[in-house]
């Protein structure tokens, strides 16, 4: 049985599309309309959920003024499927300036259950000059126990250049990583930044 607000969220998204409609076909992406992947983005298939969700990205960064497009990829961004909000906070980082319009929205992915959500939303909002709130969950990634949550927190920090050096004590003690790669980029990035400890040669 759906829940009221998957419901609520039908009836809006088939308003939106209706609207549409009196002006212009809907678009197709992968040989289904948005409608379809709408569906598809509830389904029970991981696979189809995760297509939807790839689907549903590029509609919103190719039209971020559509609104069904929008509504759909802001759903997905507090999805049960942590995977499905992988995909929806990496398609919101990928418009620019448009996902100005899913601040609230990244905001409130920056607690969320999956720390690569949360590393990917808080490098979105960096995107958008929201260091200060951000920074801090990068800082964060550079210390968990996946090395591979630790490379990728450690690269995000290197593509933010100088508005990354508040965090720059964090950087230090990814040197000597034993997973290696962390170690690598932070010690370039140090380095570029004049902040490299004396004692320590990046490889």
């Amino acid at each position: 049985m759906e829940t009221v607000s998957r419901l609520l969220f039908r009836c809006a998204l088939a308003a939106a599309i209706v609207g549409a409609a009196c002006s212009t076909p809907e678009q197709q992406f992968l040989g289904k309309s948005l409608s379809d992947w709408a569906i598809l983005l509830d389904g029970e298939d991981r696979l189809d959920r995760l297509s939807a969700i790839r689907a549903i990205g590029e509609s919103a960064r190719r039209n971020p003024a559509d609104a069904a497009s929008t509504a759909a990829l802001r759903r997905a961004l507090s999805h049960e499927d942590s995977a499905v909000r992988h995909w929806a906070v990496r398609s919101v980082g990928s418009m620019g300036d448009s996902a100005s319009a899913f601040e609230q929205d990244l905001r409130a992915r920056l607690a969320d259950d999956a720390i690569d959500v949360r590393i990917w939303a808080a490098q979105a909002l960096c995107r958008l000059g929201k260091q200060e709130e951000a920074l801090p969950v990068l800082a964060k990634g550079l210390s968990d126990t996946n090395g591979g949550t630790r490379l990728h927190a450690a690269h995000a920090l290197e593509a933010l250049g100088e508005d990354a050096r508040p965090v720059v004590e964090a950087l230090r003690g990814v040197l000597g990583d034993d997973f290696g790669y962390p170690d690598r980029v932070a010690g370039r990035f140090l380095k570029n930044l004049g902040a490299l400890p004396e004692s320590t040669t990046p490889d």
